[in-house]
């Protein structure tokens, strides 16, 4: 999750070089006068403004058409989509879904979920994809099966021993990113779960670690890169 801007930015990099253009990169630690910041881009006279921000959950209400208005196009980037704006960004409720039925058809039946935390869209749009495909086919989603955890392996630990104690019979979990997948194989490890045997275990995100956790962690790769190329050709 957190390599996600750099990877993205990377494949905005590498679209502009075949086109022809180069590419000029403006860190903004905190964007707080957003006008401001854009007026400067604008007046070294750039031909486009890829926007490439965190996920934001009360969008982007500074971005209006007054705002906006006189400038080269801006694409924003990993922002949640809204009205009147273009937005490039994953379809984390899809995805999230996909994982869930690839566990269903493996034959889990108590699936459990651990999210990042809720006051966020991403995690909250995972949890609702897991939601999704388990009421699909029919199995159990209730808050029982659900923990939140804060993207780092600790918590992932520790919402598994909270799935554990819950749901003796649980035999997978979709967990919202890898790291706490980490923490669920190394506490599932210390109960004596064989994993994937007794307990399949799910990331997201396909940090370069994952192929070297034990047992290496089945997860998603997100098509970051892609997403910067889409969002150079949309600029």
């Amino acid at each position: 999750y957190c390599f996600a801007p750099s990877r993205i930015s990377a494949g905005i990099q590498q679209r502009c070089l075949d086109l022809g253009y180069l590419l000029l990169v403006d860190w903004l630690s905190t964007p707080a006068e957003p006008r401001r910041q854009l007026d400067e881009l604008a007046g070294r006279q750039v031909d486009a403004i890829v926007w490439l921000g965190t996920e934001n959950d009360g969008g982007l209400p500074w971005a209006t058409p007054d705002v906006l208005q006189g400038l080269p196009p801006v694409v924003f980037g990993m922002t949640y989509p809204q009205s009147g704006l273009h937005t490039v960004t994953i379809d984390n409720r899809q995805i999230a879904a996909g994982v869930t039925r690839h566990l269903i058809a493996q034959g889990r039946r108590c699936i459990g979920h651990i999210s990042g935390p809720l006051n966020r869209n991403v995690p909250r749009d995972r949890l609702a994809g897991w939601q999704a495909a388990m009421a699909e086919a029919g199995l159990p989603c209730d808050d029982s099966l659900i923990v939140s955890g804060d993207w780092t392996a600790a918590s992932g630990a520790q919402a598994y021993s909270a799935l554990a104690a819950a749901h003796p019979e649980l035999d997978a979990i979709m967990v919202a990113n890898d790291r706490m997948a980490l923490g669920v194989l190394s506490a599932a490890s210390a109960t004596g779960r064989r994993v994937p045997g007794d307990l399949a275990v799910t990331g997201f995100d396909n940090i370069p670690e994952a192929a070297f956790f034990i047992p290496p962690l089945t997860t998603v790769q997100q098509p970051l890169l892609e997403l910067g190329s889409v969002a150079a050709d949309l600029a």
